[in-house]
């Protein structure tokens, strides 16, 4: 009696659950090949997220100075310097009537891979100046070359522009992705 509990306790070895070394070497092979297919676009995807980031937080900066100058009475002005890939806000002294640059209210630095430019054509490193005047208008001066033709700063990787910002004169800016 006590052997028969036994054996009917004891099931047969093909109904016995989970996976056979085969099956799990399957299963990493696809999940390896899928991983490895899928790998470069998302490498791109991080990529583009970068530029798309940097032209926003640009244009935000911009359009942040241009809403404080206005609201606040206080001019400011923007700086964007593509040789260090950084850009920074700068508040007007209205008792010194100078402008603040030993005190910059924000400084941003570009991911490693982003690149920005100061010209549509995309091709200047020169650094460009966007003053924020308090009655709304929008001087942008290079002091390299004077004032700047096209009002352009480009968001690039390496040499392909992937976003444009415009700054109108009466104070409209504007991201467009290339």
């Amino acid at each position: 009696m006590d052997m028969r509990i036994k054996n009917r306790n004891m099931l047969p070895r093909d109904s016995i659950g989970g996976f056979s070394l085969i099956e799990l070497i399957i299963m990493i092979s696809l999940i390896s090949i899928i991983m490895a297919i899928s790998l470069p676009y998302f490498n791109n995807w991080k990529k583009s997220l970068n530029y798309q980031q940097a032209a926003r937080q640009m244009t935000s900066m911009l359009r942040e100075a241009h809403s404080t100058a206005i609201s606040s009475g206080v001019a400011q002005m923007v700086v964007f310097k593509p040789n260090s890939s950084s850009f920074q806000t700068i508040p007007y002294d209205n008792v010194l009537d100078n402008w603040k640059y030993g005190s910059p209210t924000s400084i941003q630095i570009l991911p490693t891979d982003v690149t920005m430019k100061s010209t549509i054509s995309g091709t200047s490193n020169a650094n460009v100046y966007a003053q924020m005047n308090t009655n709304g208008l929008i001087t942008l001066q290079c002091p390299a070359t004077g004032a700047i033709s096209d009002p352009y700063i480009s968001v690039n990787d390496g040499a392909t522009q992937k976003y444009l910002i415009k700054v109108s004169p009466v104070g409209r800016i504007y991201l467009q992705q290339k």
